[in-house]
């Protein structure tokens, strides 16, 4: 019995493998304002904007035209226009539903979120990360990074010091925010964040910029995302979005996606 309970969990599992190898997520939009789509269970949905489907390949657009977004097996965003009557023909997509789906949980947050403030609120903030400082791992595009500051009081200060040396390249009012540029950064450096305001008190928060290495495939691919003909400035901010989550760049990528909601 235990022999025929092992071999049944095993084959449990490599059939789980096996459908999770088969079904690959991705964005769909309207193009040219309307569309209507079916994911080959339910009945069609009308898209308003990018929604994400768990499985790319029994989508069909039933109404107009989509623009579907995803990641090729290799992590690079790519788009296809999809005409009415018709489903994905990517062969190469990713299997791993992972990065889709924790943009399109950002960007659901992002839109429904209530409009930030930049004076001081109600909640009691214990993370320099809830008041919008950098954390975890950072990109820094060529022409730096823009950083903006919520819920805090107007004399609140943020001050980023390199860990390494204790210098301190970057000091600035929360209420006008700051501009990380990278020639006052080291490429792999450890940053911490400090924001110093008399009604809150907050502890140290830290973010590291990612390598060099990093910084130039992540400049390649937005590059492409922004020659893209077939994205607007709504899908680019969810492209721009998935290729950084797809580098675990959490903060990127909220970043990206509060362009959707000007």
């Amino acid at each position: 019995m235990p022999q025929c309970l092992t071999s049944c969990v095993l084959g449990l599992v490599i059939g789980l493998s096996s459908a999770s190898a088969w079904s690959a997520s991705c964005f769909l939009s309207p193009k040219g304002g309307a569309a209507m789509v079916q994911d080959g269970r339910a009945s069609p949905v009308a898209l308003a904007g990018p929604q994400a489907f768990d499985n790319c390949e029994r989508v069909t657009v039933t109404k107009g035209v989509a623009v579907a977004q995803y990641l090729d097996k290799q992590g690079k965003p790519h788009s296809e226009e999809i005409a009415e009557g018709k489903g994905i023909t990517a062969t190469d997509l990713d299997t791993n539903a992972a990065p889709v789906r924790a943009v399109a949980r950002g960007l659901l947050a992002m839109l429904t979120d209530p409009k930030e403030r930049v004076t001081a609120g109600q909640k009691f903030f214990d993370k320099p990360a809830q008041v919008g400082a950098p954390f975890g791992d950072v990109y820094i595009p060529p022409e730096g990074l823009k950083v903006r500051f919520i819920n805090l009081d107007g004399d609140a200060k943020v001050q980023i010091a390199d860990v390494g040396t204790n210098v301190v390249v970057l000091e600035a009012a929360a209420t006008q925010g700051m501009t990380l540029e990278r020639a006052r950064v080291r490429t792999g450096g450890t940053y911490s964040v400090r924001v110093l305001s008399g009604r809150e008190k907050l502890p140290p928060g830290a973010f590291e910029v990612v390598s060099a290495d990093v910084a130039g495939d992540i400049d390649q691919a937005l590059k492409a995302v922004n020659a893209d003909p077939l994205l607007d400035a709504e899908t680019r901010a969810v492209a721009r979005a998935l290729v950084f989550e797809r580098e675990g760049l959490t903060f990127n990528r909220a970043l990206a996606l509060r362009e959707t909601k000007k």
